[in-house]
């Protein structure tokens, strides 16, 4: 790994419902060995450990729905950052994501004790 002479290594454990079902977490203790050993091998200053959940969307461009529906396509968006993204623009946005979920569109999932919204690209026809 020296003789690569990498600017920065990041140390990425997920914090979103992760695509494959069989992934997990490790535990702390595994990733406190992992960043030290890579931390004595390369420095401290070129480690770094991604381990906290993101911020809330900062704004959202264009239609409130399709920015939903388009976001969820990417990553799982938390529940809770999603509504508090949909308050002012759109009328009971509760409402709205339980008519989506309703309809097929995005599917609700619990991970590591917080609610997501993903895109459902398994839409059954009625």
């Amino acid at each position: 790994m020296k003789k690569l002479s990498l600017h920065k290594t990041y140390i990425s454990i997920p914090i979103r419902p992760p695509a494959e079902p069989y992934v997990k977490p490790p535990l702390e203790e595994e990733i406190i060995k992992a960043y030290n050993t890579f931390s004595k091998l390369l420095g401290f200053e070129k480690v770094e450990l991604l381990n906290m959940p993101e911020p809330p969307p900062s704004g959202i461009y264009g239609d409130p729905i399709t920015w939903l529906l388009n976001t969820t396509s990417v990553h799982p968006l938390r529940y809770d950052y999603a509504i508090r993204a949909l308050e002012g623009l759109i009328r009971d946005p509760e409402r709205v994501i339980e008519d989506l979920v309703e309809k097929r569109l995005i599917v609700k999932i619990q991970y590591r004790g917080e609610v997501f919204l993903l895109r459902n690209f398994k839409q059954t026809s009625n």
